[in-house]
């Protein structure tokens, strides 16, 4: 995920969910199909910020502690799930356009044991139609993100490895508040000569 700010704009990366953008157009976020982007008022960083830790498990800001997911695809419950769509923590995780069509993967995703149905479901309505045994990991999950798929898919979905931090984004965190912290000095000190004279 990508944030770029500037006066007036927010301006989103990110990877594709359908949650996401019909909650961006909620907040009359707009797509700009120039930059690949979701563009929001700047006036509403907060809630656009609140929105991706909801969707994402992070706010493109602030460095997240992330884990390892197992899920076994024969467990879930895929009703209330669009067509052919696997979707979970934000991104598209598995996906079939067509009846026939070859399941694609997200970049996270790793096939552990089993396989996919050569075609699934209907030529209206394909499926992600797999082996029975079909069990996937999932890469780089923010951790809020997946202990709340594990509780609410306890069967399905299991944490596999320890949580970690991405040390380059928590450096990159850091740097930004410190540059904030000079800019509210810069800003304080005016206030802080005219009160000793």
């Amino acid at each position: 995920m990508k944030i770029t700010k500037t006066d007036t704009k927010i301006m989103v990366k990110s990877d594709y969910s359908t949650t996401f953008v019909a909650e961006a157009k909620k907040l009359s976020g707009k797509w700009n199909a120039d930059n690949k982007s979701w563009d929001f008022d700047i006036a509403d960083e907060d809630r656009v910020k609140a929105l991706l830790r909801k969707i994402y498990g992070e706010d493109g800001e602030t460095a997240v502690e992330t884990v390892r997911v197992e899920i076994v695809l024969d467990k879930i419950n895929w009703s209330g799930m669009p067509d052919g769509v696997l979707e979970m923590f934000g991104r598209t995780l598995l996906q079939r356009r067509s009846r026939d069509a070859a399941v694609i993967q997200h970049d996270s995703v790793l096939v552990v044991s089993g396989s996919f149905d050569h075609s699934g479901g209907s030529a209206k309505y394909p499926r992600i139609a797999q082996s029975s045994d079909m069990v996937i990991e999932v890469k780089n999950v923010p951790l809020t993100l997946a202990e709340k798929a594990a509780a609410d898919f306890p069967e399905a979905i299991r944490i596999i490895s320890e949580a970690k931090i991405d040390r380059v984004a928590l450096e990159a965190e850091k740097a930004k508040l410190l540059l904030r912290i000079a800019e509210i000095e810069k800003l304080l000190a005016p206030a802080v000569q005219s009160k000793g004279n």
